[in-house]
């Protein structure tokens, strides 16, 4: 007998079947209906014959054929041992059976029960191994739950990755039935060897009691309302308006969206995305206004309709927000029977909705920015071929799987013979992309070959063959289509639906084998079952023909399809870092995009190319400060993810507070913290949970660390919490920073306890992350940590005691800037005096003197010598030795730099011996800025060798270079680098000097201090000139020049041409010196510095004498060369004396008075003992013997 048909009911969901089984005698009595008006009844022999189906053949036939997607198994306990299950899934593969057991329990079981550790509203029961579970089971059943039931056969790692499987499928399939068909096909499991007794429904997370969501509010109003209800009366209206209330609630439920209850007047609201999370929700909301405007007067209304998209905050399932404001406003302007969108929500609608922009920004009361608004103009149906979006860059990071694709068509060519192939990833990964671009080069080779292309839509998951019949009417079997009829018809005559899917295998493999065949499958997991069924049948069937199935699946789905080998499926992984910088190169909307923000956008999306394509047009659409924003294109698909974790969700939420990275055991101490929010959330069920759903990632290592997979996904997590949930668990991660107290954590507790709203504590906080930043030489993190303490500073009342604290931190500031920037650099200049300006008349005389010697050191770099050494002199007078040594070291350290500067080496190292005689290098400060000590050595070191001591500048770099490994202080050690390329540059060592000065631009660049970095280079680029490298040592010396001027620097600036007019000089170019030292004499004099004045001198004589073209341009060069010596003579710099008489001597030999340049190199040779190590005194006795030879001959001619 077949299954009775009463086609006066309508067909109920396929769900509803049951199988009754009961055992009396030797009988098997089967009952299987449909729980309405269609049922089989049949009898068979029990137990049956040994192997042999228990069940009755026609009713397994009914199986097979029928529309069964699940049974509800109901048993007596003592037919509970037999597989059925096996015998089922025989008739009709992937078929879901949940057992229900109709006795009480009464035999002892051998495994308790644990939970599935699972995300729905209420867990499953698992047991592995219990040869009796159906006492759990009704245990279960009783209480509306289920039971996962393995076979002791199986392996316990097998039976972990069933566990682990089905975690994972649950949520992405709704059902616990259908995601334990999906995870053991996955997990490799027979459907012998696992079963479920009852059944449980997957709830998605939801709306917590507070958080925030992005929402598509719809604003619905009847139109002349009031006319209505005078003209009908109010009974009929209120039954009418009954009416179309029901209606509204029937469509927008069927569009996954929910209307709020009536208020008493004409108007409706209802919401999408608010209870459950989609990618389509805007898209949705339309679809449902278009269906409630065409249907609207047929019920005798008319309606405005206006619909908005963003985020608002939800409390106990209610929305709020100005959002929903605006769709008021919004339907106000439609006209009767229209929609109109807000541009946010335009902007997130699929193809096949058509809008129009409104011809004017509206100007909507309540709301002072005029609103972009578009009207809703047409509706088509979703399209059948792949989804299009706006902007897609460059198809990179995917050739590997894009050539396994083009092998298997190769294959399928050569052989005559089907391929299939599995596409997998998570959402934005690139399966839609790498599926476009395989298409287009089956059509680009130019062979024949029939494509038909299906893609599965959300909103057509419930219409049989929708998806299938779009692609058919598309492709080059469009006659196929004529084959589909309706939905309904199907539903209602099951076995003409087999009879249709046999005819659609057919009709394809007979396409195939006239034109090699290529069935691309978009987004599988939002197919309908018949497609689904359609495309396993034509897989099975299609051994013999030249046919290649490719399909992409969502990660979650794996087990989709079954017989697929999950472990053969391309993966598809997320863009390597330079892969995904060269997709965003490839964005028109990237072109503006400066390559930090690139970085940026590669670093935060994590490599998934959706995430990265709409960061970049979100970062191209808004102004500035949308860098951390998420997409509104992405709140959807984000939030449905947090959604479908359920109640591990607000762990996420706990996680986002923390960040997107951080240690394992912060992440315990977090947990194991009383607050009442964190104890309900934290089970080590959820925690697995959000590993097992592969947003979290635990990276393991000496010091194991916690991860969120993508950022975007932690942002979303982090902004979907209210304010002051989020003030808590900030509160929470500060406390436990402050008892761990792990190293390098103070800046970290800033954040959290600012982001607490704790501001007293934050700015103590920052202060001191800034000081321990500044401490250990971390100079651009110790500015950012300052400023932030700044910025709260700001946030507090003003007090005294907020006034010197926002003193201290501008002097800190002023001191890295120093380091950063240079001594004359504009931000330090404003430092100062920021700090100046708070200081009062009853302010600490060491802080004022900080911020004078500040001051005092700027305007020296930046040449105004007179300013700076009247500051230096008030120093000096106001700090005596025994009152404060640090602050007289630095004070006389101040004086000795400006009057060096002026020329008065002598008194500047004499000051410099007395202090060094003082120091103690306990008196350091890790902190400072530099070191007095050092300062002054290395200037004794420079200054001693224009005193013609070159080995007392050996000696006196030496201690400074000690004395910087000592101090452990990395300013101090680039300096001594610095100052000891110049002394073995001066005195002719060379490739020591080389080495010096590569150090130095070691240390500089990596820790950016631009001025010493520019001396640096100079003096690399001067000692390579020497070394033969002439262009490269030039090219060096006017970069260092630049950087230095760049930096505000202008003393010495004078030094550093003179330094090229050298190597000028030295190659002939006496010109070109002579431009350079001319330039050097202007800003010397400018700034009235003289230490360097006499090399000025003897080189502009020098050059003149290289030039000269007559007697008097000869007279003029020598009187140069005199006056150089004589100030070298007059300032006690007898070193430069020692090459103004060489140079003077050159110039008398060559003009035939040898006998007078012999005395006088003489003279300055014997008035430095202490130089005979350097190349100058070397140059002299070479000079003197050549002479002395000269003077020989001509004698004795």
């Amino acid at each position: 007998m077949s299954l009775r048909d009463d086609s006066a009911r309508p067909a109920p969901a396929a769900e509803g079947w049951l199988l009754a089984l009961t055992a009396s005698g030797s009988q098997l009595t089967c009952f299987l209906s449909d729980g309405f008006s269609r049922f089989r009844h049949a009898a068979a022999a029990w137990p049956p014959v040994p192997g042999a189906p228990a069940l009755p053949a026609p009713l397994l036939r009914d199986i097979a054929d029928g529309t069964h997607v699940a049974l509800r198994l109901q048993l007596d306990a003592s037919l509970d041992a037999w597989p059925w299950e096996s015998e089922l899934d025989a008739a009709r593969a992937g078929l879901r059976v949940s057992r229900y057991l109709g006795a009480s329990a009464s035999a002892s079981n051998d495994a308790t029960p644990v939970m599935l550790g699972a995300r729905g509203g209420k867990d499953a029961g698992w047991v592995h191994g219990s040869s009796e579970p159906f006492a759990q089971a009704v245990a279960l059943q009783e209480d509306g739950g289920a039971l996962v039931v393995v076979s002791q056969e199986v392996e316990a790692a097998r039976a972990e990755r069933f566990r682990a499987q089905v975690l994972a499928h649950w949520g992405p399939q709704p059902s616990l039935s259908q995601a334990a068909v999906e995870a053991a096909d996955a997990a490799g499991l027979t459907r012998a060897e696992w079963r479920l007794y009852g059944e449980a429904r997957f709830v998605p997370g939801g709306p917590a009691d507070e958080e925030w969501r992005q929402v598509s509010s719809v604003s619905i109003d009847l139109v002349k309302s009031t006319g209505l209800l005078k003209e009908w009366g109010a009974e009929r209206y209120a039954r009418k308006h009954g009416d179309f209330y029901q209606h509204c609630r029937e469509v927008v439920e069927a569009h996954h969206g929910r209307v709020d209850d009536p208020q008493g007047d004409d108007g409706l609201m209802a919401y999408f995305g608010l209870q459950e999370a989609r990618e389509d929700a805007a898209t949705q909301a339309v679809r449902a206004a278009w269906e409630l405007a065409a249907r609207a007067p047929a019920l005798g209304f008319g309606v405005r309709i206006g619909i908005t998209t963003g985020r608002v905050a939800v409390r106990n399932g209610l929305p709020f927000g100005d959002l929903i404001h605006l769709a008021a406003r919004l339907q106000r302007v439609a006209t009767v029977n229209g929609i109109v969108v807000s541009d946010a929500t335009h902007g997130l609608l699929a193809r096949g909705v058509v809008c129009e922009s409104l011809p004017e920004p509206l100007h909507l009361d309540g709301f002072d920015e005029p609103q972009q608004a578009w009207r809703v103009v047409q509706l088509e149906a979703p399209p059948g071929g792949f989804r299009q979006r706006e902007g897609l860059g460059a198809f990179v990071g995917r050739q590997q799987e894009l050539a396994v694709l083009k092998e298997a068509w190769f294959v399928v060519r050569a052989t005559g013979r089907a391929q299939f192939r599995c596409v997998v990833g998570e959402p934005g990964i690139g399966k839609t992309r790498l599926l476009q671009e395989f298409e287009r080069e089956l059509r680009r080779a130019g062979e024949a070959v029939a494509v038909v292309t299906v893609t599965g839509h959300q909103e057509l998951q419930s219409s049989a063959f929708a998806a299938l019949a779009k692609a058919f009417a598309d492709s080059p079997l469009a006659q196929l289509a004529g084959l589909l009829p309706g939905a309904k018809a199907i539903a209602g005559r099951p076995r003409d639906r087999n009879e249709t899917l046999r005819r659609l295998v057919e009709g394809c493999l007979r396409s195939a084998g006239e034109t090699p065949l290529c069935l691309v499958v978009d987004d599988a997991q939002w197919l309908d079952p018949s497609t689904i069924d359609f495309v396993e049948r034509l897989r099975l069937a299609a051994e013999q023909v030249p046919l290649l199935s490719v399909v992409s699946l969502r990660e979650e789905a794996r087990g989709l399809l079954r017989g697929l080998d999950a472990q053969k499926a391309i993966t598809l992984a997320a863009l390597a870092p330079r892969e995904a910088l060269d997709l965003i190169g490839s964005l028109p909307a990237a072109r503006l995009l400066s390559p930090d923000i690139r970085q940026f956008v590669a670093e935060r999306t994590g490599g998934i190319p959706l995430f990265v394509e709409e960061t970049v047009r979100m970062i191209g659409q808004l102004q500035d400060g949308a860098l951390n924003g998420i997409p509104a294109t992405l709140e959807g698909l984000l939030t449905a993810r947090l959604d479908a974790l359920g109640p591990a969700k607000p762990l996420a939420q706990i996680a986002s507070v923390l960040g997107v990275e951080f240690p394992l055991a912060l992440w315990e101490a977090m947990l194991a913290d009383e607050e009442p929010w964190i104890q309900r959330a934290s089970t080590q069920e959820t925690w697995q949970r959000l590993v097992d759903a592969g947003l979290m990632v635990v990276e393991p290592s000496d010091v194991p660390r916690c991860r969120f997979r993508h950022a975007l996904i932690r942002d979303a997590a982090y902004n979907s919490l209210w304010s002051t949930d989020r003030m808590r668990l900030h509160a929470v991660a500060a406390r436990v920073l402050q008892a761990h107290s792990p190293d390098g954590a103070t800046a970290l507790r800033a954040h959290h306890l600012a982001e607490a709203g704790e501001r007293e504590a934050a700015c103590a906080a920052w202060a001191q992350a800034a000081r321990e930043a500044a401490a250990a030489g971390a100079d651009r993190e110790a500015l950012l940590l300052s400023q932030r303490a700044l910025d709260t500073l700001q946030e507090l009342p003003a007090t005294p005691a907020t006034r010197g604290q926002a003193l201290q931190q501008h002097l800190l500031q002023a001191a890295r800037h120093i380091a950063l920037d240079g001594y004359g650099a504009n931000s330090v200049e404003a430092a100062y005096l920021r700090a100046a300006a708070l200081c009062t008349d009853d302010e600490d005389e060491g802080v004022r003197l900080r911020v004078e010697l500040g001051l005092e050191a700027c305007y020296a770099m930046r040449g105004d010598l007179a300013r700076a050494k009247e500051l230096a002199e008030s120093a000096v007078r106001r700090t005596s030795w025994d009152a404060n040594l640090r602050y007289a070291l630095q004070a006389r350290w101040a004086w000795g730099n400006v009057v060096f500067h002026l020329g008065d080496i002598v008194g500047a190292l004499a000051m410099g011996e007395e202090c060094l005689a003082r120091y103690d290098p306990a008196l350091h400060h890790r902190g400072a800025v530099q070191d007095p000590a050092i300062m002054f050595l290395c200037y004794g070191g420079w200054g001693a060798f224009q005193q013609g001591r070159g080995d007392a500048a050996y000696l006196l770099i030496g201690r400074a270079l000690e004395l910087a490994r000592t101090l452990d202080h990395q300013f101090s050690q680039a300096i001594a680098y610095g100052f000891a390329a110049s002394v073995s540059m001066f005195c002719g060592d060379h490739e020591e000097g080389l080495q010096h000065a590569e150090e130095a631009i070691r240390r500089c660049s990596a820790k950016d201090f631009q001025a010493w970095l520019a001396h640096a280079q100079v003096m690399r680029g001067r000692v390579r000139a020497a070394l033969g490298e002439v262009r490269a040592g030039l090219d060096d010396m006017e970069e260092g020049l630049a950087l230095w001027t760049a930096t505000g620097a202008r003393i010495t600036a004078a030094t550093y041409l003179a330094l090229q007019a050298e190597v000028w000089l030295e190659q002939g170019e006496p010109e070109t010196a002579l431009r350079k030292v001319t330039l050097a004499q202007e800003i010397a004099r400018q700034h009235g510095e003289r230490y360097y004045e006499a090399e000025l001198l003897r080189l502009r004589g020098a050059a003149q004498w290289q030039l000269r073209s007559s007697p008097a341009h000869a007279s003029v060069a020598e009187g140069l060369l005199r006056q150089a010596l004589e100030l070298a003579r007059q300032q006690r710099n007898l070193g430069l004396a020692l090459r103004a008489a060489l140079a003077l001597g050159q110039a008398w030999a060559e003009s035939h008075r040898v006998e007078q340049a012999i005395p006088l190199l003489d003279e300055a040779m014997a008035a430095v003992p202490g130089h005979t190590r350097t190349r100058d005194y070397r140059a002299a006795q070479d000079a003197r013997r050549a002479w002395a030879g000269s003077d020989r001959q001509q004698q004795e001619g």
